[in-house]
């Protein structure tokens, strides 16, 4: 599912308009501290499995701090993971003389925007956290590693370093170095560090930021020592998520908030697995509340073949759903919050809705499948931004940016901007007035070429549906499924916009809406015609000559290279081929306007 690109052009012409300088600011009652509001970036979001999702994209006014993940261990010291993305490719008015492009040089960009908008660089994750054991074994490790630390804020303008060790003692991945000793060399290291970050911020005349992505399972935390380890950092993110997932038995919570009386789990994990467990934990252990941020999941997990349970919840399972992110070979039913809120939120998508106010989280449930997904919404998330607030804490760090959903109504980001702001804008409702009763418009949507059957759902999903000037919209499901609810009778008749990058823009005029309308049966749907390719970001609602051209910038590209575009890739074959040369002959010079 493509990104929506008006909302990434709102954007771009706010930033060129305000040459004056703007912030961020959380503001609050006067009695409290402004709350964190912290996104991980990731490094790989620009590439197509993530929709090419840039530094600009990140909606930096409803943001404290921007964590970019990730750095790695090289021989003892920090280094990049991917250089062409980190500082070689070029966005927006870069030239090939521009001194450091890439995402680095679009935060360096944004920051002068956003100057109290703080970047992090983040050390490790689960697949980079091999060396660590290594670095923080001795004093000269230590040294090595927190000077290179230093030495790469300085170049690439970042304003402190974000530890990412999973995990002390344990391991995490495999292959990964550990040690027992790992959990006094954690201390250590972070010792260090600060201690190199200070004297560079007293040469530099700014403070370095530490912070660290702290486990929030029991195990994890006990090979740490936080008492110890707190006074070296600025604040903690809890990674208050994947309690369960797809090496569960059972289907569970992936981030509750609380623990749920009927939970089947043994009794340790039954008590211990929820957020409020965690936060308590630490606070325990000495650690300061208002140090702590609680982490939140913009993802879902899954299961699959589930039997038993109460509509699915702590049911019995051996395997998950392949996610939308995930790799062929590790299912886990990971989706972006995005395509969970259109896809398998949508109607007709097979899958309800429930709530379990002990856990105080949703869950979806498809009865005729057998598929579970736990994840995220406006609700839960609610809620955890008036726990951040009732108990004093930090504030908020979620994984990862890209999963949001772009749309301004939908975003998780602005619920928790909104929550933790003084002047947070009340939502304004939508009046239907009595004499014109609401109605819904539905129909299906479906490109007007042949695809493989197990292209499909990239195909069809997707589709964005807009009403006129009503700020009503939706985006069509994996079948080709829209609906728009909502809808007030009229005197003057809608517009009906469906638009979709790759895709020739198509405008249905003088829909008239009395009752329900149908437009676009499953046997008769509204056509699409592919070809209309973006170029510098803007497509031209013409199917012409340059979108041949885009076309053979990429040919012969395969889904994973660098220069594939699924914007190209109309029929979602995983290759851009001739096949898609002749759906662009197929209506070549047809404008928006010579739709039928």
């Amino acid at each position: 599912m493509m990104k929506i690109l008006h909302g990434r052009l709102l954007r771009f012409f706010c930033v060129a308009i305000s040459m004056v300088v703007l912030s961020t600011s959380i503001v609050l009652a006067e009695d409290e501290e402004p709350k964190n509001i912290v996104g991980y970036f990731t490094e790989w979001g620009i590439y197509e499995g993530h929709n090419f999702y840039e530094v600009a994209d990140m909606p930096w006014d409803k943001l404290t701090h921007i964590n970019y993940a990730f750095a790695k261990i090289e021989n003892g010291k920090i280094a990049l993971c991917d250089p062409w993305a980190a500082i070689d490719k070029p966005f927006g008015d870069d030239k090939w003389d521009t001194p450091l492009k890439g995402n680095f040089g679009q935060l360096i960009k944004y920051k002068k925007l956003y100057p109290k908008v703080k970047t992090l660089i983040s050390v490790g994750g689960w697949t980079q956290s091999m060396y660590f054991s290594d670095v923080a074994l001795t004093d000269s490790s230590r040294q090595v590693f927190a000077q290179s630390c230093v030495e790469f804020i300085r170049k690439y303008e970042f304003d402190g370093v974000d530890i990412d060790w999973e995990y002390p003692v344990s391991g995490g991945m495999a292959g990964n170095k550990y040690r027992p000793e790992d959990k006094q060399n954690f201390t250590l290291l972070l010792r260090d560090l600060r201690t190199k970050l200070d004297e560079a911020g007293a040469e530099d005349g700014k403070r370095y930021l530490l912070t660290i992505a702290a486990p929030a399972g029991s195990t994890a935390i006990a090979n740490t020592e936080p008492d110890k380890y707190h006074q070296y950092l600025d604040f903690i993110n809890l990674m208050t998520y994947d309690y369960n997932g797809s090496w569960s038995s059972i289907t569970n919570h992936l981030s509750p908030l609380y623990s749920n009386p009927d939970d089947p789990s043994y009794a340790a994990a039954k008590q211990k697995n929820n957020t409020d467990w965690t936060v308590s934990e630490y606070i325990r252990l000495g650690v300061p509340a208002k140090k702590l941020n609680i982490g939140v999941p913009f993802y879902s997990t899954g299961w699959k073949d589930v039997s038993g349970g109460a509509n699915g919840l702590f049911g019995n399972t051996n395997s998950s759903p392949m996610g939308i992110w995930n790799d062929s070979s590790s299912p886990g039913g990971t989706n972006p919050y995005y395509y969970i809120k259109d896809v398998l939120e949508a109607p007709g998508s097979g899958f309800t809705k429930y709530w379990d106010d002990n856990s105080k989280v949703p869950y979806l449930w498809n009865p005729s499948t057998k598929v579970f997904y736990s994840y995220e919404d406006e609700i839960s998330l609610q809620n955890k931004c008036e726990y951040v607030s009732n108990n004093n804490l930090g504030g908020i760090m979620f994984w990862e940016i890209s999963g949001d959903h772009p749309s301004e109504d939908k975003s998780l980001v602005s619920i928790i901007y909104n929550s933790f702001s003084k002047e947070s804008p009340e939502p304004t409702p939508t009046v239907i007035p009595t004499d014109k009763p609401s109605y819904k418009i539905s129909g299906y949507v479906r490109p007007d070429f042949n695809f493989a059957k197990d292209s499909e759902v990239r195909v069809l999903s997707g589709f964005e549906i807009e009403l006129s000037d009503k700020g009503i919209k939706t985006t069509t499901d994996a079948n080709g499924f829209y609906e728009l609810s909502g809808v007030s009778a009229s005197d003057t008749p809608y517009v009906l916009t469906l638009s979709k990058p790759g895709y020739l823009k198509r405008q249905i005029k003088n829909v008239v809406v009395n009752s329900d309308v149908l437009l676009g049966t499953k046997e008769s749907p509204i056509n699409m015609c592919a070809g209309d390719i973006k170029i510098n970001g803007v497509q031209d609602n013409v199917i012409n000559m340059s979108d041949i051209i885009e076309i053979a910038k990429v040919f012969g590209s395969v889904r994973g290279d660098r220069k594939y575009s699924s914007d190209c890739d109309f029929n979602m074959d995983d290759s851009i081929n001739m096949s898609d040369v002749i759906i662009i002959a197929r209506h070549f010079n047809m404008g928006s306007d010579d739709y039928k």
